[in-house]
């Protein structure tokens, strides 16, 4: 067992000072409080959760051009992606979950095609819940898109189907992966304007994109409303689901969202690179609607760094605590991955304990202001063995 005693800690959703807090050698929290522990310089929260993942998209870092729209953009990244090889592709997934550990990311909800991400993942012994995208917009191929990922498994991390997004993925496969088993599923949501052409038209960049990969769409009726719109009339919007993005909402659709409860995923860098928008996040804030946040992929975002991201928040929405921000990627991705055991300095919990070197009297706004801070594992999440662990 080892004992610290940091300048900050967070505990029950808001920052302490020169709280102790005793661990034990497989990383169990076992005491808050009590006796003084080996007094640390800095912000001791638990293990970032990266709530967006794509790491199978690692090795096309910096190859997308930004500013172009989403239906570009994948057409772009598709493109690159046929011409990648399985060892290219897996030596940068290698790399990318090197830097989420050393970033301080306890945690991710990574979002695969191939599962090609699942054997670094567990070899890193990092937590979480992979979901397996399905999509194709003909309903009569829903089953046969749950059959193609019937057969990814792991022996560590939860996985799941998860629908694509609504431009790409029917109304009955997002019925039928939604109500899979397993922790919440996800969906891309309202990330462009060119899905809510399609959805309310039939039309547009989104069916040009279609229409290119010979994909059938002639029993596609367009349902002539927003995105949340559709998730509501499917009976799929609740708590049971994120909402990945949503750059695109109206009021109506954060009230709809508020209502039913469904967490959002706040992905700023990645809105920025491709289109150069950002979500009504204070709104959300405002509405009380859960939230969390994922980094996207490394072809839509310079890295794998979750503080990059509060930043962004921080400045882009000066308005909003910015501790917001911080339980957003601690407890509220932790939520989203159905691990309450993460996200959260508590007894009994296996966060990893994360150390941020810094002297301030405003830790939320420190760790959201962008600053390089030193980053150290005081304690390493579960039986984490790959990330650098201070010694005692």
């Amino acid at each position: 067992m080892r004992r610290f005693t940091p300048d900050w800690i967070l505990i029950d959703g808001r920052f302490q000072r020169s709280v102790s807090v005793a661990v034990a050698d497989d990383g169990t929290v076992l005491e808050l409080g009590g006796a003084p522990g080996r007094a640390v310089r800095g912000i001791l929260i638990p293990g970032l959760i990266n709530a967006h993942t794509h790491l199978e998209l690692s090795a096309l870092a910096g190859q997308v051009p930004a500013g172009l729209g989403l239906p570009v953009w994948v057409d772009v990244l598709l493109r690159l992606r046929a011409e990648l090889t399985d060892q290219a592709a897996g030596a940068a997934i290698g790399r990318a979950v090197l830097s989420l550990i050393q970033a301080g990311t306890a945690g991710v909800a990574e979002v695969t095609n191939t599962g090609l991400a699942i054997g670094a993942l567990e070899a890193a012994r990092v937590q979480g819940v992979v979901h397996a995208e399905v999509l194709g917009i003909d309903p009569d191929q829903a089953q046969a898109a749950l059959d193609r990922v019937a057969g990814l498994g792991s022996e560590s991390l939860a996985v799941r189907p998860s629908p694509h997004a609504p431009y790409s993925t029917s109304g009955a496969l997002i019925q039928r992966a939604v109500a899979a088993p397993g922790p919440m599923a996800t969906i891309h949501l309202d990330e462009d304007p060119a899905e809510r052409t399609f959805l309310a038209t039939g039309t547009g960049p989104w069916a040009d994109f279609l229409d290119r990969l010979g994909r059938d769409r002639g029993d596609f009726v367009p349902p002539g409303c927003s995105p949340v719109s559709w998730l509501s009339r499917l009976g799929v919007l609740g708590p049971e689901l994120a909402l990945v993005h949503g750059t695109g909402f109206s009021e109506q659709d954060l009230d709809a969202v508020a209502a039913a409860g469904s967490t959002v995923v706040l992905c700023p860098r990645s809105n920025q690179h491709i289109s150069g928008r950002l979500p009504p996040a204070a709104d959300m804030v405002a509405r009380g609607i859960p939230l969390a946040v994922g980094t996207d992929s490394l072809a839509s975002c310079a890295d794998l760094d979750l503080l990059r991201e509060l930043a962004v928040l921080r400045q882009a929405f000066p308005s909003v605590d910015p501790l917001t921000w911080v339980l957003a990627a601690t407890s509220g991705g932790a939520r989203v991955l159905g691990r309450p055991d993460l996200g959260v300095i508590a007894a009994g919990a296996a966060p990893g304990l994360l150390l941020l070197d810094a002297t301030t009297d405003d830790p939320a706004a420190t760790l959201c202001s962008g600053l390089g801070l030193r980053r150290t594992w005081l304690s390493c999440p579960g039986v984490q063995t790959t990330c650098t662990q201070e010694a005692a």
